[in-house]
């Protein structure tokens, strides 16, 4: 993300599974901190849901 945000991109899309599971809050830190560069240099961010966000603990 560091490299994608020195880029000085117009947007970012990610086009879904951000996480293995959705329901994990450890895995959802895990994509905080490593989206930090992109949010600090704000560059807007389009997340689209895939599968995994929706996905639960068993």
């Amino acid at each position: 993300m560091r490299r994608i945000a020195s880029q000085k991109p117009a947007c970012v899309i990610n086009l879904g599974d951000l996480v293995f599971c959705g329901t994990s809050q450890k895995q959802w830190k895990l994509f905080d901190k490593a989206h930090e560069p992109i949010l600090q240099n704000k560059i807007p961010y389009f997340p689209v849901p895939g599968n995994h966000e929706y996905q639960r603990r068993r």
